[in-house]
């Protein structure tokens, strides 16, 4: 999940975490070493290698995971946000047979690609010859 912590200075850290337990710890650590008061004021579906970069990258940042707030902060979903309601309404397993079902098929297509790349290649050598 992604989340979004805003301090009441005003910057919000964009991070990941697992899930909302894991969330309340790492607000609780991030208190610690800010004087500010921390506020969860979001929290979204996304992974940590896709999702929380892409987030970064839309935002002003100050340093680090802190960026400035932006009220946009509060309604952004990730493109591949959809894919991850999928994820959660059939399940892990379900969707990981779907996409390797579609990575066996990309397989076949690029084999062929190659074979035909091949046979063309070939044929312009015997020309050429």
């Amino acid at each position: 999940m992604i989340y979004f912590i805003q301090a009441s200075s005003g910057p919000v850290k964009i991070g990941f975490t697992k899930d909302e337990n894991t969330l309340q710890v790492r607000l609780r650590t991030l208190q610690i070493a800010n004087a500010d008061l921390l506020v969860v004021i979001r929290t979204t579906e996304g992974n940590a290698v896709d999702d929380e970069p892409w987030m970064h990258a839309q935002f002003e940042r100050i340093r680090g995971e802190w960026f400035r707030f932006d009220p946009l902060m509060l309604t952004i979903e990730t493109p591949l946000s959809h894919l991850w309601g999928v994820l959660r309404d059939f399940g892990y397993q379900e969707c990981e047979n779907i996409f390797r079902e579609k990575t066996a098929q990309q397989r076949v297509v690029a084999r062929r690609a190659q074979r035909k790349y091949r046979r063309k290649t070939r044929q312009m050598r015997r020309k050429v010859a």
